[in-house]
């Protein structure tokens, strides 16, 4: 939900003119977002037009929810999902490219690439992972490279987020964009930016 619609068109764009076509944009709800609407209001959908980019909801049909057992061994997610992990189906074999930004999160201090995966490879109780947030991103990076030949991740820091984000953080501009198939460093250089402890 906080994709930003020049970020979109961007990376589309770029996929695109490397011949990279068969692109699936995937939106997932929140606890307090419509993916649907989410999609409309944050000028998604008019790029994907734009593209002839047929985008799926994660919430919805004809995505189904399978069952996984991830090879690694879990920190936390067994325990706060006893019943089992459940992924999307249509994730399993396909490279993922993340789309987040800049910005602050007042569970988690901030969200950027990891926690991207957070709301696409958990279902709705993924809010109760928030007390265990360091965990549950090694888990769902663990997740991440059992069931993705490759991850990659363009964070947009043209505009970046702080204080009590990502609802309602003030703006800053900073006209930076990161980009990189590691995560980790994504987010530490994301974190170094914004003063935080990498």
């Amino acid at each position: 939900c906080s994709t930003t619609p020049w970020q979109l068109d961007g990376v589309v764009s770029a996929l695109k003119s490397d011949g990279y076509g068969e692109l699936i944009p995937a939106h997932n709800g929140t606890v307090v977002v419509d993916p649907v609407e989410g999609s409309i209001n944050n000028k998604h959908k008019v790029v994907e037009e734009k593209h002839g980019l047929k985008s799926v909801f994660l919430d919805y049909p004809p995505v189904e929810w399978v069952p996984y057992r991830p090879k690694a061994k879990m920190l936390v997610l067994d325990d706060i999902f006893p019943e089992g992990i459940r992924i999307p189906d249509m994730f399993i074999g396909k490279n993922v490219l993340h789309l987040p930004t800049v910005k602050t999160h007042v569970f988690t201090t901030m969200t950027g690439a990891m926690k991207n995966a957070f709301g696409g490879l958990l279902n709705q109780k993924r809010h109760w992972t928030h007390s265990v947030i360091h965990e549950t991103l090694v888990d769902l990076l663990n997740i991440q490279q059992e069931i993705h030949p490759r991850i990659f991740a363009v964070t947009d820091g043209t505009f970046a987020g702080d204080g009590p984000g990502p609802r309602a953080m003030r703006w800053h501009e900073k006209n930076v964009i990161l980009a990189g198939a590691d995560q980790v460093a994504i987010d530490a250089i994301a974190a170094k930016m914004m003063g935080l402890n990498p």
